[in-house]
């Protein structure tokens, strides 16, 4: 009988959804494999933090958010920013604050205050230079978000930006990648699209977020015919 190892939670929200994802992490002798548990979305708007947090508990209900969950969030926006630069591999505190000089021209907000973090790709050094994706996000930007959903008594487990995690979910759900071959991957938004270009370790990871109102172009989204008592006015 498979066993539970991990329950993950994930939920990424805009001005008029959220969504969540409930995942579970298990081990049959000596393998192990993802279950998807549960998926759910809600659509509103999600324009400022009262009805957020209102869908959000709505959310919880839904998708069964318990203390002993790892929850992952997402942070998305113009003011997240993601690159993969070339760089020397130092100490944690010193490479940190060498990437935040390195990144304050890039930066579409203030550097002063911003929360930067990175990953080494290791298999990549060059001329003692490692290729290195930073990750900055403005510091009340985040502190916003985690104060938000602890609010709500469901404490982040890691914070994520969204154009990492569409390139992470897309490597999750692929086998193996051509050697030099560079993947497209597209995440259209009610307003932003996501568009990014990963691969193997010899594909720089590239983002870019194109805005347009997807209705625009695809339709309106089709409304769900209403089913609880509540949606019927009962």
């Amino acid at each position: 009988m498979a066993k539970t190892l991990i329950t993950s939670i994930g939920i990424e929200f805009d001005a008029i959804c959220i969504r969540a994802a409930k995942i579970n992490l298990l081990r049959s002798g000596a393998k192990t494999k993802v279950q998807v548990m549960g998926l759910s979305e809600l659509y509103g708007d999600f324009s400022n933090d009262d009805n957020i947090t209102g869908g959000m508990k709505k959310i919880r209900e839904k998708i069964s958010v318990s203390s002993s969950d790892r929850l992952v969030t997402c942070l998305a926006g113009k003011q997240v920013f993601v690159a993969q630069i070339p760089f020397k591999k130092m100490a944690d505190e010193e490479m940190k604050s060498a990437l935040r000089i390195e990144v304050k021209k890039s930066l579409p907000f203030e550097v002063a205050g911003a929360s930067i973090d990175y990953q080494i790709l290791e298999g990549t050094k060059k001329d003692d230079l490692y290729q290195v994706v930073v990750t900055a996000v403005p510091g009340v930007m985040l502190t916003r978000h985690v104060n938000l959903m602890e609010r709500l008594g469901m404490k982040p487990w890691v914070v994520d930006v969204l154009p990492l995690a569409i390139a992470n979910a897309f490597h999750l759900s692929q086998d193996s990648f051509a050697m030099g071959l560079a993947y497209l991957v597209l995440h259209v938004g009610p307003s932003v699209t996501n568009l990014i270009i990963c691969g193997d370790e010899t594909v720089p990871f590239f983002h870019r977020q194109i805005y347009f109102l997807a209705d625009e172009i695809f339709g309106e989204r089709e409304q769900p015919a209403p089913t609880t008592d509540e949606e019927l006015g009962r």
